[in-house]
């Protein structure tokens, strides 16, 4: 059982996000989300989606800004971010071959960490499977990120630590106190076309011990998302939603 604020990734329903996004955020307030997980703005100002949050009732816990925009428009990116009440800028995706380019971007995080926190704000790194599967000398990336950079969070994605051939439960308690979220994700591994996201329960992460890691760590907030959808995504929402709210994995209300 986990008593932590649950949100959605906004990423879940991009493409619903595109087409309305002011609808969307109404949509994940009437399911009974606690805040949501921005990917993307839709366009809006910072001042006109603050009220739109606040007559919701939605809460901002985190927002993925890109690494491109996190370095050439850092100013404006963590401007926005604050004022629109965002707890946690999130850094969403990485990928160099050469490994002193982790080591330049864990000192390009360490110093927007530094001014994140300067706006009230907290700078996390979001993982995949390759920072788990791929090493820096004898470390793993993520590992490296995280010791390089001490300022930052982890915003650990548990189905991309699982298929990088990691357990989510040791990575939970060996960052304990540095986790302001999880991604609450499935996976299956499918033969054909790489690792695929899926459903909470239907996929191989043992999801209800990493959920009594996260309690035990205290982790604020979960985050639901899904990357991939078979068909309509709130219909994946919705399911996993379903699953989280269990009597087994949430605490009433």
């Amino acid at each position: 059982m986990t008593t932590a604020s649950v949100g959605l990734q906004l990423y879940t329903v991009r493409d619903i996000f595109a087409q309305d996004p002011l609808a969307t955020l109404a949509r994940a307030a009437r399911l009974g989300f606690a805040g949501v997980e921005f990917a993307g703005y839709g366009g809006l100002d910072s001042a006109r989606l603050r009220r739109e949050l606040d007559a919701l009732g939605l809460a901002a816990p985190a927002s993925h800004v890109s690494i491109v925009r996190l370095t050439n428009a850092s100013d404006a990116e963590l401007a926005y971010a604050a004022e629109l009440g965002v707890g946690t800028v999130v850094a969403p995706y990485a990928r160099f071959d050469d490994p002193d380019a982790w080591t330049r971007l864990a000192e390009t995080l360490e110093d927007l960490a530094q001014r994140s926190a300067l706006l009230g704000m907290q700078l996390a790194y979001h993982n995949h499977a390759h920072e788990i599967r791929e090493r820096v000398g004898e470390v793993r990336v993520l590992d490296h990120l995280l010791e390089r950079a001490p300022a930052i969070g982890a915003e650990l994605d548990l189905a991309w630590i699982e298929a990088g051939g990691a357990d989510p439960v040791d990575y939970l308690e060996r960052y304990a106190g540095r986790v302001p979220l999880i991604h609450l994700k499935d996976y299956r591994p499918t033969e054909h076309d790489g690792d695929s996201t899926v459903e909470l329960g239907t996929g191989v992460v043992d999801l209800d011990a990493a959920l009594a890691a996260a309690e035990r760590t205290g982790v604020p907030w979960i985050i639901l998302e899904q990357d991939h959808c078979p068909g309509d995504a709130f219909a994946s929402v919705e399911q996993n939603l379903a699953w989280y709210r269990d009597a087994s994995h949430a605490a009433p209300g």
